[in-house]
């Protein structure tokens, strides 16, 4: 079960690569399958929050997940030691996609280079395991700072000697050039002060006038009464906008338990038969047409748990099929989860290429999403390049 361990802001930081590239889910299924989930748990999985500019940061790895900075010498040490060897192991990895004749592993090795650079300490975490050793965990993956390099201008000047006196042929005199020079300077630095005032006088007209700034009663153009009713239309404002996307997202929920039940697919129904699957108030069903293995995973609404090949059982669901494990392979496979009562809120399915045994790199599926109040059936499709299609849907409570 994943949670929120921190947050970070996206300032002064610069992303790297494509949006395509940093794609959580990707990078995770690889190095996962590459070098196993020791190595796919170092990157944290954000969620970008647009109103603040920042991003929240989750993790599933057990134990007090602890910054570098506020560890022990000790602990600190076995992290960084830890994160440089598994951080190793991928740049390998990468390297060898990026010899691939494949674009798209070349594409991959890319991503996965970059994935592994951060902008500071400040973004490594820790967090010990059972068995003593410290899980790395890493945020502001796939950044680094945005360094701008100002070059800073001085104003200097040089002061030629004047000539001596042509009939003595001695130099002349320092002090008087020196005073000279200054009073030089002096009356043309006299208009760019007054230029600078006038400026400075303006922009706070400016920021006076609209209410951008308040300094008294003799120089604010707005009442404070003004101020606090338009303060007060903003805020009623957002409850609005609010209030109008809970009921949108109500009546599109009513207008799908309302739609007639779509007809049965007579082939999935047929392998769901055949796997003596278990019916239930709500199912997903997955079916695809090769020997590779593709795995149906359920996210419980408010992180309860996750159902998937590992963790068959959760939130009163669990996988009962499970097909292409092993040595057992067909063409014809199905994944099924079935759920009893389920808990209202909002799931997440996941379909997750595992293993490539097709001698076509995309793998096309159909996903059936069934339940009193949710019917839908999508079609996708998986790559190695493109491991995870999520959906996301609610299951609205039981009235009275």
């Amino acid at each position: 079960m994943s949670r929120r361990f921190t947050n970070t802001s996206r300032a002064g930081l610069c992303l790297l690569g494509t949006a395509d590239q940093r794609v959580h889910e990707t990078i995770v299924a690889e190095v996962e399958q590459a070098l196993g989930p020791a190595h796919a748990a170092i990157f944290a999985e954000p969620e970008y929050l647009h109103r603040t500019a920042s991003s929240d940061w989750y993790s599933s790895v057990q134990g007090v997940i602890t910054p570098l900075k506020d560890m022990v010498e000790a602990d600190a040490v076995r992290t960084r030691q830890r994160l440089k060897g598994m951080f190793g192991d991928i740049a390998r990895h990468a390297d060898a996609l990026n010899n691939s004749r494949s674009d798209r592993d070349r594409h991959l090795g890319t991503a996965l280079e970059q994935a592994i650079r951060y902008p500071s300490e400040a973004s490594v975490f820790g967090a010990v395991q059972a068995d003593g050793s410290i899980q790395p965990i890493v945020v502001d993956w796939a950044c680094e700072p945005d360094v701008n390099s100002r070059a800073e201008s001085t104003l200097s000047g040089t002061v030629a000697a004047l000539p001596g006196d042509a009939g003595s042929g001695t130099p002349a005199d320092p002090e008087p050039v020196a005073a000279r020079a200054a009073v030089t300077w002096w009356w043309a630095l006299v208009p760019m002060w007054l230029a600078a005032a006038g400026l400075a006088a303006t922009l706070a007209w400016l920021l006076i006038a609209p209410c951008g700034l308040g300094l008294g009663p003799w120089a604010n153009a707005c009442p404070k009464q003004d101020i606090a009713h338009a303060d007060a239309l903003l805020r009623r404002r957002a409850v609005l906008e609010q209030q109008q996307a809970d009921l949108s997202r109500r009546l599109a929920e009513a207008d799908r338990a309302c739609l007639p039940l779509p007809p049965p697919d007579p082939e999935m129904e047929r392998r769901l038969e055949e796997a003596e699957a278990q019916r239930g108030d709500l199912e997903i069903t997955l079916t695809w047409n090769n020997r590779s293995d593709l795995d149906l995973e359920v996210t419980c609404p408010d992180g309860e748990g996750n159902i998937y090949y590992g963790n068959k059982e959760a939130c009163r669901g669990k996988l009962d099929v499970d097909r292409n494990v092993g040595t057992v392979l067909t063409n014809h496979p199905v994944e099924h989860v079935v759920f009893q009562n389920p808990v209202p809120g909002t799931y997440t399915v996941r379909v997750r290429l595992y293993k490539h045994r097709s001698s076509s790199d995309q793998h096309d599926f159909v996903l059936r999403i069934k339940s009193a109040s949710y019917n839908e059936t999508f079609s996708g499709s998986v790559a190695p390049w493109r491991r995870i299609w999520t959906h996301t849907m609610t299951i609205p409570a039981r009235g009275p």
